[in-house]
């Protein structure tokens, strides 16, 4: 029963976060594309990217469907916003 609870809760959250970088996405936009220079077009492609995987990732957790899916697309969303947030310290 845990196991459902932590699963679904967290699913829920990511799906959560995902549609909340798409409904203020001007914003999150200019904070992906900050001080990127000449890869600014990159990080517009990605703003466009990293909501749809934790969207997918979340629902796929969510529901219990494709485990190994929801892990890949939502640990690939995750672990970018975290190195996105801390690259200037590497």
């Amino acid at each position: 029963m845990a196991n459902l609870v932590l699963r679904v809760s967290l699913g829920l959250t990511l799906v959560m976060i995902g549609a909340s970088a798409y409904r203020d996405f001007a914003p999150f936009v200019a904070n992906l594309t900050d001080g990127l220079g000449f890869l600014s077009a990159f990080g517009y492609v990605w703003a466009f990217l990293l909501p749809a995987l934790l969207i997918f990732g979340g629902g796929m957790l969510a529901i219990g469907r494709y485990s190994y899916v929801a892990a890949l697309t939502g640990g690939l969303a995750l672990g970018s916003w975290l190195f996105g947030k801390y690259a200037d310290r590497i």
